[in-house]
C-alpha cells in the first residue's frame, strides 16, 4: 500500500468517526425539542446514513424545529467539527406539500437562508437567524 492509500483510508477513518460523534449530538440535540422518525410522521428526521461528506442532512416536519434557539444549538454542534454543515430540508405532507423546496445550510461560522417565508403561516414568517445571509440552493427542478 502506497502513501496516498494510507492517507485515503486515515481520512476516511477519521470522517467515519467524526460523523458519528456530530450525528450523536445533532440528534441529541433535536431530541429535546420534538420527535423524530424516518416516514415523516413526526417532527424531524436526522438521516442516518453516512455517504462519506462532512455533512448531516435534517428533515423537517414542524416549523417549530426552525426555532432560531434550536438552529442556534445546531451552530454550536458545528463549533467541534470544522468543515461540517447541517442541511435542514423542509418536509411537509397536506398543502404544504407543494410548497417551493427550501430550507437552512448551518455552519459553525453561518448560516445560508433558503427559507420562503411568504408560504409560512404568519406566526413563523418572522424567524431571524443571527449571523444569516440569504442565498437560493434549494432548486426546484
Amino acid at each position: 500500500m502506497n502513501g496516498r492509500n494510507l492517507e485515503d483510508a486515515d481520512d476516511v477513518a477519521a470522517q467515519e468517526l467524526q460523523w458519528a460523534q456530530s450525528y450523536a449530538q445533532v440528534e441529541n440535540t433535536l431530541y429535546r425539542f420534538g420527535k423524530s422518525h424516518y416516514l415523516g410522521h413526526c417532527d424531524y428526521w436526522v438521516v442516518d446514513d453516512n455517504w462519506g461528506c462532512r455533512q448531516h442532512k435534517v428533515y423537517v416536519n414542524n416549523l417549530e424545529m426552525l426555532s432560531p434557539n434550536i438552529v442556534k444549538l445546531l451552530q454550536k454542534v458545528l463549533v467541534g467539527f470544522p468543515g461540517w454543515e447541517i442541511v435542514v430540508a423542509l418536509d411537509f405532507e397536506g398543502p404544504a406539500k407543494s410548497w417551493p423546496k427550501m430550507g437552512l445550510i448551518i455552519r459553525s461560522n453561518e448560516i445560508v437562508d433558503d427559507l420562503k417565508r411568504q408560504y409560512f403561516p404568519s406566526s413563523y414568517r418572522h424567524l431571524k437567524y443571527e449571523g444569516s445571509r440569504y442565498a437560493p440552493v434549494f432548486t426546484n427542478d
